[in-house]
């Protein structure tokens, strides 16, 4: 089983294409409620929605998408990023902070992590998506990089994570 190119550091919150940390993509946001060490902040109103956003309070900047009564997805923000492990089960994934360092050109990516799909960025014009996923899984993995920077990070099941634009 392979490890990303962070060490895998227990002070970092792990992202997989199945989970963040302990919560596994696709449990009810009941269960969510039950999890030891995890604190759910709603940001909703009152009003039952079929999309909405969910924040954790031990992790400040991770967010989680809750469709029709499911955690599907989890963001995280520019600024947790480089608090995330990224790690896939027998694969070899970039870190945030290898992005950041060595600032990757598209060509090095493609060469050296051969199992992401590279697709382009639907804002940024120099921009891709990052994306790792098992072909015979329903999870997925995304990174958003443009120049050097990681634009965004998010993880969960297919389609809900290759949504652009959230639950808009």
């Amino acid at each position: 089983m392979a490890e990303t190119l962070d060490d895998v550091d227990s002070d970092k919150v792990m992202l997989s294409p199945q989970a963040v940390g302990q919560i596994p993509f696709n449990i009810t946001k009941e269960k969510l409620q039950t999890l030891d060490g995890v604190t759910p902040i709603s940001a909703s109103t009152d009003e039952p929605s079929a999309c909405e956003y969910v924040g954790i309070n031990e992790w400040p900047g991770i967010y989680l998408m809750i469709y029709e009564g499911r955690v599907v997805r989890a963001d995280v923000s520019t600024d947790m990023a480089e608090k995330v492990s990224l790690y896939a089960a027998d694969s070899l994934l970039p870190s945030i902070h290898y992005l950041r360092t060595l600032k990757p050109s598209i060509n090095q990516l493609r060469e050296r992590f051969p199992e992401l799909t590279i697709q382009p960025h639907a804002y940024f014009g120099l921009g891709v998506y990052l994306i790792y996923s098992d072909p015979e899984s329903e999870f997925a993995l995304v990174i958003e990089y443009a120049e050097g920077k990681v634009l965004g990070l998010r993880a969960g099941m297919l389609p809900n994570v290759l949504w652009v634009e959230g639950c808009s």
